[in-house]
């Protein structure tokens, strides 16, 4: 057995993976089941990275109870008797953790949009435009004679002045 706190993997093995999809299933969280079982999230953490198989049916039980948060959410807002306020902030919740549980499904969509050209350069061109880069960049430095002169903090220091006494 191995990681940092073999007698959580032992309670985690003794569960076993079916009882720890229940849970997952009955809508508690990695902190809920860690804390029932007297264990830190990481040696949940630790115990599902060690087996693919089981890292995956977790993930797929997780991906289910998105569903369930997102219908409670719906349910939460239509409520009549609850509190504005309160509903959408119930909501906001249950529609993050469904966003954690299922990213797929209920993360942010982006949409990427990208234009590229690629041109095949010979040796020459390929120096002519590398020529242009340089002289341009030159040209968008300072004049030499603007600049002030530095002192070259690697030079030797000139003799310390003597003391008038």
């Amino acid at each position: 057995m191995t990681g940092r706190n073999p007698e959580a993997q032992l309670k985690l093995d003794a569960l076993g993976l079916e009882a720890f999809i229940d849970e997952i299933l009955d809508g508690k969280s990695y902190r809920d089941i860690a804390r029932e079982m007297g264990i830190g999230i990481s040696a949940i953490a630790r115990w599902l990275s060690v087996d693919s198989e089981r890292s995956a049916r977790v993930k797929a039980a997780l991906t289910q109870t998105a569903v369930n948060c997102d219908d409670e959410a719906l349910e939460v807002l239509r409520d009549k008797e609850m509190e504005p306020a309160r509903a959408r902030e119930i909501a906001h919740h249950l529609r993050w953790r469904a966003r954690v549980r299922d990213p797929r499904q209920y993360g942010e969509k982006l949409e990427i949009d990208q234009k590229t050209t690629v041109v095949n350069l010979s040796n020459e061109e390929l120096e002519r435009e590398l020529e242009r880069i340089r002289q341009a960049r030159a040209a968008a430095l300072p004049d030499a004679a603007t600049l002030v002169p530095v002192r070259d903090p690697w030079a030797d220091d000139p003799a310390p002045p003597q003391a008038e006494g």
